[in-house]
């Protein structure tokens, strides 16, 4: 299961990188992210979006039961 991380940390680890005083590997370990490419991710979504980049959410499609029931008859 992946791990979620809030929009205060990303921010505070992306300020840290463009600070310029840790990279982003250095960054990762200091505050225990799974990997350098999601910092590596955040920095390029906020340099790209803001703020707003990182608040990003994904939502699952949900689909109604009769389209469901639909799809499996074909």
């Amino acid at each position: 299961m992946s791990k979620k991380y809030s929009v205060d940390l990303k921010l505070k680890i992306v300020q840290e990188y463009l600070q310029g005083i840790m990279g982003a590997r250095v960054l990762a370990k200091k505050y225990d992210v799974s990997s350098k490419s999601l910092v590596t991710k955040w920095i390029n979504q906020y340099k790209q979006f803001g703020e707003a980049g990182l608040r990003h959410q994904i939502t699952k499609q949900h689909y109604p039961l009769n389209f469901k029931l639909d799809v499996l008859r074909f």
